[in-house]
């Protein structure tokens, strides 16, 4: 028994020496860390490296943003992926917009919230012959989307593009939902379908205040969601997520507050703090995994 106890407690001397190894190791490869200043170069490589998630980053804006030929393209969208994001650290609001147009079914939605390391908002079109399941709308189909994120009078991220999953997530920012206001531009088909969306839009509660339109052109104002909360948000992992999601944040800011530039920050934590690396990719990967 003697020697039972003796090779345990070795064990977890090993153990504890092996982690405080890894530990020192990460210090050092810290310490010598060479920024890049989000060159053209290293721009180019990350982005090559973030490609087959669906993502890329823009150095201008200092913004994450989802690309046209996204695989996410490929899966259309389910209620499942709302119910599933905040166990995956992405704790959101939403707002389904469902009208007919021209015998079919459409879906315009809208999201804010915290992603994880970054605070965000989407903006997404898509289409149904049956009004239960909806696919991404074709390239021809595309519509012109803007979004202006919101936080404290504060311009987080601002886009325009003709899209059809329009997105932008300011990396290291943490902030509540309902802290957040998303302003969302869209120029549809014609005077006939934003008059379908401004419908909808009265029919889920939204007044004068919360949106304008001129022809074919709306302006929504996204606050408080008038759609049901998804059944996640309501569980206590939810709200033990959203707590992870702060204190990565301040790691985040603690670790990189030396640097300057968003790549520079990320390459020092994938080195540093590679679980709080992880987590960025954990949020990447939440499509596949809800497929798979």
């Amino acid at each position: 028994m003697k020697y039972v106890i003796i090779c345990c407690i070795a064990l977890i001397l090993i153990i504890v020496l092996c982690a405080l190894i890894k530990k020192i190791v990460r210090i050092c490869k810290g310490k010598h860390y060479k920024p890049q200043h989000n060159s053209c170069r290293q721009v180019r490589q990350f982005n090559k490296e973030l490609y087959p998630s669906g993502f890329a980053y823009d150095s201008e804006k200092d913004i994450f943003y989802s690309l046209k030929d996204a695989w996410q393209r490929n899966y259309g969208y389910r209620d499942s992926y709302d119910e599933m994001a905040s166990y995956f650290n992405m704790i959101i609001d939403r707002e389904p917009i469902k009208f007919d147009y021209q015998d079919r079914h459409w879906m315009i939605e809208l999201w804010k919230g915290q992603y994880g390391l970054a605070a965000g908002g989407e903006v997404g079109m898509y289409v149904s012959d049956d009004g239960t399941n909806y696919k991404c709308v074709s390239e021809d189909e595309e519509i012109g989307m803007g979004m202006t994120l919101i936080k404290n009078r504060k311009i987080l991220v601002q886009r325009y593009d003709r899209h059809w999953w329009l997105t932008g997530f300011k990396f290291g920012e943490y902030c509540k939902p309902k802290n957040l206001i998303m302003v969302v531009d869209l120029e549809l088909y014609d005077s006939r379908m934003c008059l379908a969306v401004v419908n909808e839009l009265i029919r889920m509660g939204y007044n004068e205040q919360d949106f304008m339109y001129y022809n074919n052109i709306l302006r929504i104002r996204f606050d408080v969601p008038f759609s049901k909360r998804q059944k996640s948000r309501h569980r206590p992992m939810a709200h033990i997520n959203m707590m992870l999601n702060k204190h990565s944040c301040r790691l985040y800011r603690k670790y990189t507050k030396k640097y300057r530039c968003t790549l520079d920050k990320i390459g020092y934590i994938r080195i540093r703090i590679p679980h709080v690396y992880k987590m960025c990719l954990k949020v990447l990967s939440i499509w596949k995994r809800i497929n798979d």
